[in-house]
């Protein structure tokens, strides 16, 4: 080891309901990096939803479901929950009102060892769930800065959505996603400019001769009525981010008017690959998979049985 060793801690860890320390050696310098994760130099437009992601780059498209691999577990956890408090009420029957609810005013919880093992079991799901989505967006970050490490996005509140969307967001977590690729950009590049994030909201209605149109959300292709031009909704609008002035935040027409021959070809066959791995290819009838088949993403993580 040629780096210079700062410091070393001790890390307590509980997996599959057992306690595990691990020592970590703090080392100075970069961190090291995988040779198939390669950091581009171009620009990628990314457009950031709820159930999809589209990312643009120079030569490649990405549309793809977001965390689509990661397996929802919240029936078991629910399940385990249930178990839980039917657990805690017969080992507390006296902090309980007749009509179920707690009593208020302090008391004292007794807790048997049937229910710190379903409280461990639980626990334990959740944590694997997790570590999941967190490979799952590192993954992603990679295919993304492959493409370029100048990133351009939107400036998205998932706050906002949560109030409609509180369990999609919380389950696949986009923030974290936000978060993580901020982080591998700016350690890129070294500078806290190569992620970009603007306040122009209205791309999904924006077209390549200024035209603009109100789509609703289930309208996912855009058609303009005088230029005919015909994409993807997410991808147009990732591809439109990509010419954002960082100084005005303005979007120049007359660049993206100049890179869309070059890049039509990758917009169209993201489209098409996208389709073909995402359920979405129904709520887009003029995709250019019409009339192809398609196969629905497996689950990677088989469902766990819960004896009772």
């Amino acid at each position: 080891m040629l780096s210079k060793i700062k410091y070393v801690r001790l890390v307590r860890r509980i997996l599959n309901q057992k306690t595990y320390w691990f020592v970590q050696l703090v080392c100075e310098g970069d961190p090291y990096q995988k040779p198939k994760n390669i950091i581009g130099d171009g620009t990628v437009g990314i457009d950031l939803g709820v159930s999809t992601v589209a990312i643009v780059g120079d030569s490649e498209t990405i549309w793809t479901p977001f965390t689509v691999e990661l397996t929802s577990k919240q029936k078991i956890v629910r399940k385990l929950q249930r178990k839980m408090d039917r657990q805690r009420r017969a080992n507390n029957p006296n902090n309980f009102n007749s009509n179920g609810t707690v009593n208020p005013g302090k008391k004292r919880w007794n807790n048997s060892n049937r229910y710190k093992r379903t409280a461990s079991l639980k626990r334990e799901i959740e944590r694997k769930q997790a570590a999941h989505r967190k490979s799952l967006h590192g993954r992603l970050v990679n295919q993304t800065l492959a493409l370029g490490k100048n990133i351009k996005t939107e400036k998205v509140s998932v706050k906002a959505w949560q109030k409609n969307y509180s369990k999609s967001i919380g389950f696949k977590s986009p923030a974290s996603f936000q978060s993580e690729l901020k982080r591998k950009a700016e350690n890129a590049g070294g500078t806290d400019k190569n992620v970009f994030d603007f306040t122009y909201c209205t791309f999904s209605r924006n077209s390549l001769c200024v035209n603009k149109q109100k789509k609703s959300l289930s309208q996912r292709v855009h058609n303009c009525s005088k230029c005919s031009l015909t994409m993807q909704r997410d991808i147009l609008s990732a591809y439109l981010s990509r010419y954002i002035d960082p100084k005005t935040e303005t979007l120049s027409i007359q660049l993206a008017r100049n890179g869309w021959r070059g890049m039509e070809q990758s917009l169209l066959d993201g489209w098409r690959v996208g389709s073909n791995q995402s359920a979405r290819t129904q709520a887009c009838p003029k995709s250019p998979t019409n009339g192809l088949s398609y196969s629905k993403p497996k689950n990677l993580m088989k469902r766990q049985s819960l004896k009772r």
